[in-house]
């Protein structure tokens, strides 16, 4: 069984602002419950990670057409809030290759996103996030 060792991306930050927060509740259906919601957590993570979606995959070497987003893991651990530094550490926490019996050779990835205020001092929330990356046969590829 191949695995791929852990890897961290770049640092980064992103800066939650009230029209964020008002924008997520509104595209997730939500606009008409007080405070933040939980899940603004992966709208932090996403927005605030030193490498993009496209960079991660550069890094697993695939392409998107490959690649299915699976399980989405929140885990809260101080309240957010609005007009605030969020520092966000990104990282390939595993990948190991498994063999399905219909589909073929695939990995199964796991990343986290880990939150913190800006002075790294506290944590805010971490966000995981299981990719499912098929690796189809050079002839697969071919066809």
């Amino acid at each position: 069984m191949k695995t791929l060792a852990p890897h961290n991306f770049d640092d980064g930050s992103f800066c939650l602002q009230f029209h964020h927060i008002a924008l997520w509740a509104q595209s997730v259906n939500a606009d008409k419950i007080p405070g933040l919601l939980p899940s603004i957590a992966v709208l932090v993570a996403f927005r605030g990670a030193g490498a993009s979606i496209s960079d991660i995959m550069d890094h697993l070497g695939t392409a998107a057409q490959h690649v299915l987003f699976g399980e989405l893991a929140i885990d809260i651990l101080h309240p957010f809030e609005h007009n605030k530094l969020y520092h966000v550490k990104t990282q390939i926490m595993s990948s190991e290759r498994k063999v399905g019996r219909k589909s073929g050779d695939f990995d199964r990835v796991k990343l986290s996103y880990s939150i913190s205020d800006s002075d790294k001092t506290q944590k805010t929330a971490v966000v995981t996030q299981t990719w499912i990356v098929a690796r189809p046969q050079e002839a697969d590829l071919a066809a």
